[in-house]
């Protein structure tokens, strides 16, 4: 994983049975970009090659792959969160946040305490939201602007009114 993670995950997207929880070390250790900066030729079989690699996290790509397969761990789908949290965007930890089930398999707090901590606000409000605390999703999305905090206090009048049925 750490010198070739792209054939790596490659191989192990392809391999059935395996279980993707006893990798979690492995995903663990590996570091995007870390096999450019090892001496020796190891795994650099070409100039695009190697900044491919340093564009992409595969653990991320191999996570995905868990996930769309119907994984329900809930290790894989909090560890997938830890690594969207880190990048620098919100797109992707959005995206998945949006698809996961009013009941998700990962673990809310702590989503919510990661996306606290790498200032990812779209995030939290989205968790918040899951959580049912329409409140502070309203407050923080009132920091973030006014269509989303709209958004929210429209979603939770919807809410409030299917559950008085």
């Amino acid at each position: 994983m750490h010198y070739i993670p792209r054939d790596t995950v490659d191989m192990l997207v392809n391999i059935s049975g395996l279980d993707p929880c006893k990798l979690i070390p492995a995903l663990m250790r590996y570091r995007p970009g870390a096999q450019d900066e090892q001496a020796g030729g190891y795994g650099r079989r070409s100039s695009r090659r190697s900044s491919e690699r340093a564009e992409h996290n595969h653990a991320i790509r191999y996570l995905e792959h868990c996930v769309s397969k119907n994984n329900t761990d809930p290790a894989i789908h909090n560890y997938l969160i830890s690594l969207y949290a880190q990048e620098k965007g919100e797109g992707k930890l959005l995206k998945f946040i949006r698809k996961s089930p009013s009941d998700p398999v990962f673990d809310e707090k702590y989503a919510l305490r990661l996306c606290h901590q790498e200032n990812k606000k779209q995030a939290c409000v989205n968790i918040y939201r899951i959580m049912g605390l329409y409140e502070d999703a309203v407050r923080l999305a009132l920091a973030v602007n006014l269509e989303l905090a709209k958004e929210v206090a429209e979603s939770c009048d919807g809410d409030d009114e299917t559950n008085s049925r």
